[in-house]
């Protein structure tokens, strides 16, 4: 799932709102859940840490996706980061979503650990 973006003006209410309830659900139900960061999932998904909206948006069209939803291609990359978190592999191909994805796993076995 990715985070909030904190400086963020819209819908602030509404998001923590919706945010919060996803976290319980996934707690509720022992649902394994990695927080990553908008520029973790920029850097994974695009090889860049700051992409723009429209980059995050072309990487998905090189996945597949045939829409102009940023939402949707950030979508699919969060899906991708999971996968890839959790079977330990590296769809993306790229060094800088290999140091994603093992930073990712070095925080869950931290909150493993630490729980």
């Amino acid at each position: 799932m990715e985070g909030p973006a904190y400086n963020a003006t819209t819908k602030a209410f509404s998001m923590g709102e919706a945010y919060g309830t996803f976290k319980l659900a996934c707690s509720q139900e022992n649902i394994p859940l990695i927080i990553a960061s908008p520029t973790q999932l920029k850097k994974y998904f695009t090889g860049a840490s700051g992409a723009s909206k429209h980059r995050m948006i072309a990487a998905a069209r090189e996945e597949g996706y045939a829409g102009d939803s940023d939402d949707l291609a950030d979508a699919l990359g969060c899906a991708k980061l999971a996968k890839d978190v959790f079977s330990g592999t590296n769809d993306m191909g790229r060094r800088s979503s290999l140091e994603v994805i093992h930073a990712l796993q070095t925080k869950m076995r931290t909150q493993r650990t630490t729980a």
